[in-house]
């Protein structure tokens, strides 16, 4: 008749109870592993969908009638973007018009001769959903435009074009909407008999490109 070692089957037990917490335990890291990669990888495929974007807005012709240094502002095109998508964006902004300009001849009475003009002052603005006011993004942009002849009226068509980089880091933009626009500030000085100059903007377009900007500030 065998004799049973009661210790030896408890130690048999215990390995065995050993063995099978090694093993809970290397299946909870299998699982927290992946836990991680499926974050990775949703965190991937996001950076992926908003590695780049494009937006293209066209804005609204605007006549302005600049007889007087009083200015004359004008919302010539506007965007809005979401930028939820992204980490650190970088914008770069590019705005285009064509203009159309009258210039009466210049008045020479008297002793000195005063040219007809007008100055044409081009600023992007920022409005995001916590602002009250617009902010300033990027430098004015200035067009200038004379008529030094007293004999005959002037009439131009040029194109304006200016682009804006805004890469400055902001924590904050992976939760923000805003609306960028253009505004045009146009100051005049009269001619002969005092007509105004007269300014149109024709095709007012404002575009942006959005890319991932991979040095993060935070």
């Amino acid at each position: 008749m065998s004799k049973c070692n009661c210790h030896e089957e408890k130690e048999v037990c215990c390995k065995r109870h050993d063995k099978r917490d090694d093993c809970d335990r290397r299946h909870d890291e299998r699982d927290d592993c992946d836990r991680r990669h499926d974050e990775r990888d949703d965190c991937c495929k996001r950076e992926n969908e908003a590695e780049i974007l494009l937006k293209c807005k066209p804005g609204t012709a605007a006549s302005v009638a600049a007889a007087t240094d009083d200015e004359v502002t004008k919302r010539l095109a506007t965007l809005s973007l979401n930028t939820e998508r992204f980490c650190n964006p970088c914008f770069k902004f590019e705005f285009s018009t064509n203009i159309f300009s009258t210039l009466p001849k210049a008045d020479d009475e008297g002793n000195d001769k005063k040219m007809a003009s007008v100055t044409v002052r081009f600023q992007l603005f920022k409005l995001c959903k916590r602002d009250r006011v617009a902010t300033e993004v990027g430098p004015e942009w200035i067009f200038d435009l004379s008529n030094p002849s007293d004999d005959f009226e002037l009439m131009k068509h040029d194109i304006v074009t200016f682009i804006v980089c805004d890469c400055d880091c902001d924590c904050d933009c992976d939760s923000e909407c805003c609306t960028y626009f253009v505004q045009s500030t146009t100051t005049g000085t009269p001619g002969d008999d005092h007509k105004p100059a007269s300014v149109t903007f024709n095709n007012p377009t404002l575009s942006v490109l959005v890319a991932e900007n991979k040095r993060h500030c935070c």
